[in-house]
């Protein structure tokens, strides 16, 4: 009686087993899919997100471009080529011609000195003018204008009858080359 009684209640226990065994590697395996769905999704919308900003960005620089796009040749021009020192010189000696001084102009060293906090070389110069006040003044304004980067380092000033009449001053700079 009791093993006919486990017989019929074994099937169905049994069947009740296999069911739940086939139910639950299905949910793992549906669990599985469902977690590397969500971590595309995530990552999709991350990507979405860096392409959202960086199309925001390109808009930005689209509209700056044209604003910019004038003085890139400026800034290029601001340090020349070692190897081309030329229109500095020239930008130089016009100076003395437009604010009235005698100029002496002469490279201390002509071979450039490497400058590792600004990764950029220089050429040292020294500038001696003779004028008078007005003179010096005008020259310096447009020293200050050239559109080269360019550091004086420092100015003396010579004079025989006071700062109004005829002097000299000696400048010793340099000159930011690439």
């Amino acid at each position: 009686m009791y093993s006919n009684i486990l017989k019929q209640l074994l099937g169905p226990i049994l069947r009740a087993m296999i069911f739940f065994v086939v139910s639950l590697t299905a949910s793992l395996y549906l669990v599985g899919k469902i977690n590397d769905v969500s971590e595309t999704i995530i990552e999709r919308r991350a990507t979405l997100s860096l392409y959202q900003n960086s199309q925001e960005q390109f808009a930005v620089l689209k509209e700056d471009f044209p604003k910019i796009s004038n003085h890139i040749d400026k800034a290029e021009n601001a340090f020349p080529s070692s190897e081309n020192i030329l229109p500095f010189i020239n930008a130089v000696e016009n100076l003395s011609g437009t604010s009235g001084v005698q100029q002496s102009f002469k490279f201390e060293n002509i071979i450039p000195q490497f400058v590792p906090d600004l990764g950029l070389n220089t050429i040292s110069f020294n500038i001696v003018l003779s004028g008078n006040k007005a003179q010096f003044l005008a020259y310096l304004y447009l020293l200050e204008k050239l559109p080269h980067f360019i550091k004086i380092e420092s100015v003396s000033l010579v004079t025989a009858q006071g700062f109004d009449g005829p002097s000299q001053m000696n400048m010793r700079g340099l000159l930011y080359v690439k």
